[in-house]
């Protein structure tokens, strides 16, 4: 059942490319190549003007870049980790999180 359902799934997306042809500009974007552009025309993108009007629901914005930026903030106590950083659940040699790998001494 599951295989007779992927594949029904897997025509339906091959109908769809067959269906959607995209435009020459499209096809001579840099980078692009053929099954992409199929990929993008299935999805309403046959132009370069639908590329430049809907590519921000796929790429990343400056938005989203600055949104990054201001998780990113660093951590400086000992034992503790960056926001962005998970923990790890195991230390070097099975030690743990907490143990102080670099001593430092101040003269």
């Amino acid at each position: 059942r599951a295989k007779d359902k992927l594949l029904n799934q897997a025509l339906a997306a091959e109908e769809q490319l067959d269906n959607s042809e995209p435009a020459q500009d499209l096809l001579d974007l840099e980078g692009m190549d053929t099954h992409l552009a199929f990929v993008l025309a299935s999805r309403g993108i046959i132009t370069m003007e639908d590329w430049e009007r809907r590519k921000g629901d796929w790429l990343p914005t400056l938005a989203d870049g600055d949104y990054i930026q201001s998780l990113m903030v660093p951590c400086y106590e000992a034992g503790k980790y960056a926001s962005w950083i998970a923990a790890p659940k195991v230390g070097i040699d099975n030690k743990p999180g907490d143990f102080e790998y670099v001593k430092l001494h101040m003269a």
